[in-house]
């Protein structure tokens, strides 16, 4: 990776009027990520108030909102993806190359993999690029590279 290039955390606001129906984003601030190489995908603790990150490289890292390094937790992979899950203290985390998706518990570091299955798994630049849960639907939705 060329070491000139950062990596940048970008807070937007987001205001939604339902007299006009449009929705405004208003630009808050900016925070240079120094030490989360190659950072994938971000998921917001709403409980702690501090974000998660992985990185295609390997490990999870907690920031706070304004970028600085928290924790890092070691977690071997080419990560892609991360979500809060259901559970206190858990992520969702979607292993590219090996088509998993992790529950990860970051205080007890315990985890359960799934394998994940769909169509075009083993196609070349196939794998698993981003994931979500939602609390509403109690569903999980992930993504891949081609479909």
């Amino acid at each position: 990776m060329n070491s000139t290039i950062k990596s940048f955390l970008v807070i937007f606001f987001v205001s939604i009027s339902s007299i006009k129906a449009q929705v405004t984003l208003t630009y808050l601030n900016k925070y240079t990520l120094t030490s989360v190489p190659e950072p994938s995908g971000l998921a917001f603790d709403k409980v702690n108030n501090q974000l998660f990150t992985v990185s295609d490289t390997g490990n999870i890292y907690r920031i706070s909102t304004t970028g600085a390094l928290l924790s890092t937790y070691v977690f071997p992979g080419d990560l892609e993806g991360i979500s809060m899950f259901n559970t206190p203290n858990t992520l969702l985390v979607a292993i590219e190359d090996t088509y998993k998706l992790v529950e990860y518990n970051y205080v007890t570091g315990t985890s359960v993999q799934h394998t994940m299955s769909y169509v075009n798994k083993n196609d070349p630049g196939s794998g698993i690029e981003g994931v979500t849960y939602d609390p509403i639907g109690n569903k999980i939705y992930f993504l891949n590279e081609k479909n």
